[in-house]
């Protein structure tokens, strides 16, 4: 938690790391699972939310202990990060990360 507050860009699932920098200045990228914006991360700073707009369990807004108590996909991954499409984190990071100055 300490090193995510000298990064640049911290991206997650919606974890206590991502929470303990909810209030830094850093943008954030979180990918929800249980949880929705309006009962997350509304009121973090400079913070963007993804989230899987098909999932239809999406958010369940419950806390997973076992896997039976949760859709997965083909992969075993849960269903509802696994229909985050790669696309919407790499543009989400891209737009986020600060680009490095060229040497002069």
């Amino acid at each position: 938690m300490a090193m995510a507050q000298h990064c640049d860009l911290v991206v997650g699932p919606e974890t206590g790391v991502l929470s303990a920098v909810s209030m830094c200045a850093m943008p954030k990228i979180v990918l929800l699972s249980h949880s929705s914006v309006e009962n997350l991360t509304k009121g973090w700073e400079n913070t963007y939310s993804l989230h899987s707009t098909v999932t239809p369990c999406h958010p369940c807004h419950k806390m997973v202990y076992t896997w039976d108590q949760c859709v997965k996909d083909d992969t075993g991954t849960a269903k509802c990060m696994a229909d985050i499409p790669y696309t919407t984190v790499l543009n989400a990071v891209n737009m986020n990360l600060p680009r490095q100055r060229e040497a002069a």
